[in-house]
């Protein structure tokens, strides 16, 4: 076992498989803290996803460099196979809570719009790889548009909106990276919300929760005392994170998750952390996403190709900004978006994404160690 260790700690990144560790003993842990009202449901399912996780995991580190560029230009496959299971769960898809994300299986429903996030930044870097020379010609970014809009369609009309913002945020931020003209960036953005914007502003739901929230910007009393239901999940989740304190409240001990704060084991499982362990517990879980964000913006200086530099900056992007946005939700920062927060969350498809995402930053930092 110390040989096996020791050998770990010479070839990958020991700092970041400790941090990918850390964030999911605390997640597993808080949703072992939720069992209260729903008895072992929670800590039981999830153990049924990180025990794949881990053996993919482990298959993805044992993947060499040649491999991974061997299979770099089936990207586009995987691409089209992810938008073909997202029109799949339009038509036989599950509807949970007004969204229909899920696809079930039988004995789980998967999730395709979280591997969908993996497939664009493998695409996008091997895009980039070969394009970079003329990243800068408007021309050369079509085809990443195109793409994005065969990917982000189908998630959008799945009620998905906060991934089709997470997925974009990724893009624009890997194409600035490449070089990608800053006007065109923006041009890009632009029209992307302009879309979005007009077609949320035509449902009434959506356009509640908007109005609203840029309500709550200029009287935080809009959330704090207001009776209706607008701020409902939002007031519990800020009740829970300033009842906890420095310290929190213990394990196992908060009370808003008994029913008050719905979606707690997933969308704001951030507030039942800030409520059972305090501020402490949420810094600590900011500063470990900061710390995973520098790491392998650092990380990425060291690939020993573009395409390998690209994919280490996507894939850090997609779960730094994916924290980002969760935290953000959970403390009334942007409006509710039903976006989870990374190895902390519960949800089979997420988690099982997230560890591939970090199985393949943790091989990728060899390259980093022979630098």
């Amino acid at each position: 076992m110390l040989k096996i260790t020791q050998t770990f700690q010479k070839k990958y990144d020991i700092y970041l498989i400790f941090c990918v560790a850390v964030l999911a003993i605390i997640g597993y842990l808080t949703l072992l803290s939720l069992t209260a009202t729903r008895p072992y449901r929670f800590f039981i399912k999830q153990f049924l996803f990180i025990l794949p996780g881990i053996i993919t995991m482990l298959a993805l580190l044992s993947v060499n460099y040649r491999k991974i560029q061997k299979y770099r230009s089936f990207s586009i496959v995987f691409v089209l196979f992810s938008f073909l299971s997202l029109i799949a769960v339009l038509i036989f898809g599950q509807e949970n809570l007004g969204a229909k994300r899920w696809i079930n299986l039988g004995f789980f429903s998967f999730q395709p719009s979280e591997f969908a996030k993996i497939a664009i930044v493998v695409y996008l870097a091997d895009f980039i790889a070969r394009k970079k020379e003329n990243i800068d010609d408007l021309s050369s970014l079509v085809a990443p548009a195109l793409i994005f809009s065969l990917i982000a369609t189908p998630i959008f009309f799945e009620s998905d909106k906060g991934t089709v913002f997470l997925i974009a945020a990724v893009c624009l931020a890997m194409l600035f990276c490449a070089g990608a003209r800053i006007s065109y960036l923006l041009l890009g953005a632009m029209s992307l919300l302009t879309v979005l914007s007009t077609i949320i502003m035509m449902s009434g739901y959506s356009r509640s929760r908007v109005v609203n929230y840029f309500k709550s910007i200029f009287d935080i009393n809009e959330i704090l005392i207001n009776k209706d239901g607008n701020y409902y999940q939002v007031k519990q989740s800020i009740s829970a994170l300033g009842s906890g304190g420095i310290t929190g409240k213990g394990l196992g001990s908060g009370e808003l998750k008994l029913g008050y704060l719905t979606q707690s084991e997933n969308d704001f499982i951030f507030s039942v952390v800030g409520e059972e362990i305090g501020l402490f517990g949420t810094c600590a879980v900011a500063a470990i996403f900061l710390y995973i964000f520098l790491r392998c913006l650092k990380m990425s200086e060291s690939m020993p190709d573009d395409f390998l530099r690209y994919l280490c900056l996507g894939l850090s992007f997609t779960i730094v900004f994916q924290a980002f946005i969760n935290m953000s939700v959970a403390t009334a920062l942007i409006p509710t978006k039903g976006i989870t927060l990374p190895f902390i969350s519960y949800g089979g498809s997420s988690l099982f994404a997230n560890m591939i995402m970090a199985a393949v930053l943790i091989n990728l930092s060899q390259y980093g160690k022979t630098k």
